[in-house]
């Protein structure tokens, strides 16, 4: 089981800044034109957005070599696979798995004769249960 955009989902311990990206400042300018804008070359509509747009351009022509802080982890972040890793072990921790001692990759919870074991590498899982219908419902 793929986690889709797993290592968008971590937050980072320490601050982390970038170089805004060329091609922001003309992604902001064709959503404010109302051109066809993303993979899916979709038309922004939502005032939010829009109203964030014209903030953001207004900024980056003011400023030269701009930088912005990371709030969440990103794609090619050195530190986004361990921050997704310890959001994970945290959510399987409030739900009872435990790690194993051989494999902190590995987790396992019981229930008196119920078990599930989850095996994670990178942003993969892989479930294994006696259950089929522990198993769609774990997927949900």
């Amino acid at each position: 089981m793929d986690v889709v955009t797993a290592y968008l989902n971590g937050s980072l311990d320490e601050e982390v800044y970038m170089e805004v990206p060329d091609q922001l400042s003309e992604v902001l300018e064709r959503v404010l034109a109302k051109d066809k804008v993303g993979s899916n070359k979709k038309i922004i509509t939502d005032k939010n957005i829009l109203e964030t747009a014209k903030c953001w351009n207004k900024a980056l022509d003011r400023c030269v070599n701009s930088v912005c802080l990371l709030r969440k982890s990103l794609y090619g972040l050195r530190q986004s696979g361990l921050q997704w890793y310890k959001r994970l072990v945290s959510m399987l921790n409030d739900i009872g798995f435990k790690a194993l001692p051989q494999d902190p990759c590995v987790f396992i919870v019981q229930k008196g004769e119920r078990m599930m074991l989850i095996g994670i590498y990178v942003d993969d899982m892989i479930l294994a249960t006696h259950s089929y219908t522990i198993q769609c419902g774990w997927k949900k």
